[in-house]
C-alpha cells in the first residue's frame, strides 16, 4: 500500500483540502478544550457509560481521561495538517479522525438520554446527547472520504490493459516513469500522452482506468487519431 495527498495528486479533489483543514481545525479545539474542568465533567457521563472507555476513568479519573483523549485529538490534527505535506501522514490523520468519531458514535448505543422520553423514545433523538453525537456521521464520512484519497494501489498491482498495449494509436503509451520506476505511467513528452490530458488525467489517476474509461479517452481523442496513430506507428 502506498500513500497521497489527494488535493494535489488526484484530478477533481482539491476540495478535499477543505475536509483536511476543516477536520483539523475541529480536533485543535475540542482537543484544547478536554484540557479544562468543564470539558471533563461534560464528556464524563459519555465516557462513563461507554463498554469501551468506561476504564479510563477508574485507571486515569475523571480530568485525566479527558486530558487522554485531548492529547489523541491534538496528535490527529498535527498528522491531519502535516499530511498536506507528507503522503503517509494524511492517511494516518485520516485513519486516527475517522477511528475518533466511529468511537464517539458508539456512544450513541451506550448513552441514556439520547432516544427523547416525551416524543415515545426511537426514533425521536433527543437535543442532548442525541443530536450531539449524531452530527459524527457526517465528520465520519468527511474522514472515510479523506483516508479513501490518501490511499492508493499498492506498487505490484500495475494496471497494463490490453487496450494500453495494443493498437496504433495505444502502442507504445504504457511506459515507467524513470523518477518513479515503480508506477506505471505515461512516459512525458510522448505524443499520446494527449490522450490523458483530452480525458482530463494526470499521472496518479491513469492507472485505475478501466477499459470503457480509456475508450472515452480514445474517443475524446479522435481529433488527434491521424497525427498520433502516424507518430505511434514511427
Amino acid at each position: 500500500m502506498t500513500f497521497s495527498i489527494p488535493e494535489k495528486t488526484i484530478t477533481g479533489c482539491k476540495s478535499l483540502a477543505l475536509l483536511r483543514w476543516s477536520l483539523a481545525i475541529v480536533f485543535v479545539w475540542i482537543g484544547l478544550m478536554k484540557f479544562t474542568s468543564y470539558e471533563a465533567n461534560g464528556i464524563a457521563p459519555l465516557i462513563a457509560h461507554s463498554p469501551f472507555m468506561s476504564w479510563l476513568h477508574s485507571v486515569f479519573g475523571i480530568q485525566g481521561a479527558s486530558d487522554l483523549v485531548g492529547i489523541s485529538e491534538l496528535i490527529t490534527a498535527l498528522a491531519l495538517a502535516v499530511g498536506a505535506f507528507v503522503p503517509i501522514a494524511s492517511a494516518i490523520g485520516a485513519a486516527l479522525s475517522a477511528c475518533t468519531f466511529l468511537s464517539t458514535l458508539t456512544f450513541i448505543l451506550s448513552t441514556p438520554g439520547v432516544w427523547e422520553p416525551s416524543a415515545g423514545g426511537f426514533p425521536a433523538i433527543s437535543a442532548m446527547p442525541g443530536q450531539f453525537l449524531l452530527k459524527d456521521l457526517v465528520l465520519l464520512a468527511a474522514s472515510l472520504c479523506l483516508l479513501e484519497g490518501s490511499l492508493r494501489l499498492n506498487p505490484s498491482d500495475k494496471f497494463t490493459p490490453k487496450a494500453a498495449t495494443t493498437g496504433p494509436i495505444y502502442r507504445q503509451v504504457w511506459r515507467h516513469d524513470p523518477r518513479t520506476p515503480w508506477f506505471p505511467t505515461l512516459w512525458r513528452n510522448r505524443p499520446c500522452d494527449r490522450i490523458a490530458w483530452a480525458y482530463g488525467l494526470n499521472v496518479h489517476t491513469f492507472p485505475r482506468l478501466s477499459l470503457h474509461q480509456l475508450a472515452c479517452a480514445k474517443a475524446k481523442a479522435s481529433g488527434l487519431s491521424v497525427c498520433l496513430a502516424r507518430r505511434a506507428a514511427a
